[in-house]
């Protein structure tokens, strides 16, 4: 397709900018995308129209060059701006009100074998690194706490008091949940171009 085909095709100059040509392009995906219609013999003839759009866009973008805007995927998110969030922030307070429960659980119901301090600490290691990786997404923080988890583990089964147990197990959901938070926070942040 011509540059002169492409344009006439989504209704812009031969001179429009980068902006223009992706408002036209959507405009036209929009009224032209197959899925709009149920027939069957009108969806063909989305379907041929809406290549057509694609095509053109590809080819103005493509003659406006790798520098326009319009060809570099992602181009008007700031890449410096904020750190994206989780979706819900209900379910993250959930999370990390199950998370204090259950950590409650573990340092009341067992007999710390170091003084109470020791688990507060390690407890609050683990609390801090599960929600601050729902928050940013971050690995070193999943590290430090899955670290902190198994070490956890280590120290409960030598306690081996009942109360400890009860706590890791009641710990297993709310761990799943905050990383799937950041899992998810995490490829946010890589589409988005943050480091």
């Amino acid at each position: 397709m011509s540059p002169e085909d492409a344009a006439a095709v989504l209704g812009v100059s031969l001179d429009a900018s980068a902006a223009d040509i992706e408002n036209a392009y959507r405009r036209r995906a929009r009224t032209t995308h197959p899925d709009r219609f149920v027939d069957a013999t009108r969806s063909r003839e989305a379907t041929r129209e809406f290549i057509g759009v694609v095509e053109a866009h590809d080819v103005l973008v493509s003659r406006l060059g790798a520098s326009s805007p319009a060809a570099i995927p992602f181009a008007g998110v700031p890449v410096s701006g904020p750190i994206p969030r989780p979706r819900s922030r209900l379910l993250l307070g959930t999370w990390a009100g199950v998370t204090l429960v259950a950590i409650f659980v573990s340092i009341y119901a067992g007999a710390p074998a170091w003084g109470v301090g020791e688990p507060i600490a390690r407890y609050g290691l683990i609390f801090v690194a599960l929600v601050a990786f729902a928050l940013t997404g971050r690995t070193p923080w999943l590290v430090t706490a899955l670290l902190t988890l198994a070490a956890t583990a280590v120290i409960t089964l030598v306690a081996t008091t009942f109360g400890a147990l009860l706590g890791l197990f009641l710990l297993i959901p709310p761990v799943y949940g905050l990383v799937t938070i950041g899992r998810e926070v995490a490829v946010r942040r890589a589409r988005l171009g943050h480091v």
